[in-house]
């Protein structure tokens, strides 16, 4: 049988030109990118041949298909990757886009659900630079339990450092029929916590970021239970989400933002 090859990085110039324009002038694996993305597309055509369907966990690949089969919601998306990219573009300096670049090839190297851990990871780092309050330091700096931090920040108002980790959820579909919010949240929460900085918490400057990932049926009450309690913790960030809708002008709103605000 023959197998596939492929050239990824023209696809990402089309569909994502500012997710390149990150890396670009930073040593990049793309061909390693291009052997991993192969070997996948060519496990699914044996799975398929063999069972005469497939079924696969989208990867942000699968979305970039599906936008080029003009599917309105993968379009969406795709868009807010663009946008999200194209403003770090913009807020980081080349040496701060080195730092990230790890988390770039991540988001590609994972052909599963998982590439959007890493792109929530972006997406709340974009979301803190917007501030001007904090520049990017380091990322995976491991830390005294042993565990390794997605972002250390420098709070230039308050001159500290800040550890900042994102704690990536993503919802099943329809899990809005039997939710209970407090009690989904905070064992996730307690858990992340004892795993990262265990009894060290006292001793760091340390932030948790929930991002919660749905429909907006599933998000919905995470929505009313921040619109009702608020959150009261400085150590511990109200979660965020991505949500996206027309406008009475039929415009596209994309918003990624606390879910109290969506």
């Amino acid at each position: 049988m023959k197998t596939f090859q492929s050239d990824i990085l023209p696809i990402f110039k089309r569909y994502l030109p500012s997710l390149v324009s990150l890396i670009d002038g930073n040593d990049f694996s793309w061909n390693k990118l291009n052997t991993k993305f192969s070997k996948k597309v060519n496990q699914r055509t044996v799975e398929y041949n063999l069972k005469g369907k497939l079924v696969v966990e989208a990867s942000i690949y699968d979305i970039i298909t599906k936008a080029a089969e003009n599917d309105s919601s993968a379009i969406r998306l795709l868009d807010f990757f663009e946008q999200t990219f194209d403003k770090l573009n913009l807020l980081l300096n080349q040496d701060e886009k080195k730092i990230i670049k790890s988390k770039i090839y991540d988001l590609l190297a994972n052909f599963d659900l998982k590439y959007l851990n890493f792109f929530g990871e972006l997406a709340v780092l974009n979301k803190i630079i917007e501030t001007k309050q904090h520049k990017i330091v380091g990322t995976e700096l491991t830390l005294s339990t042993g565990k390794k931090i997605d972002f250390k920040l420098f709070d230039t108002k308050n001159k500290v450092d800040v550890l900042v980790e994102i704690l990536n959820i993503q919802l099943k579909q329809d899990s809005h029929k039997e939710m209970d919010v407090d009690k989904f949240l905070t064992k996730r929460l307690k858990d992340k916590l004892q795993q990262k900085i265990g009894d060290d918490f006292a001793k760091v400057n340390f932030v948790l970021i929930p991002v919660i990932w749905g429909q907006y049926a599933d998000l919905k009450p995470f929505i009313d239970y921040y619109k009702r309690n608020k959150w009261k913790t400085n150590s511990v960030f109200e979660p965020l989400a991505y949500a996206s809708y027309s406008n009475e002008n039929n415009e596209i709103i994309y918003k990624f933002d606390f879910v109290n605000k969506l």
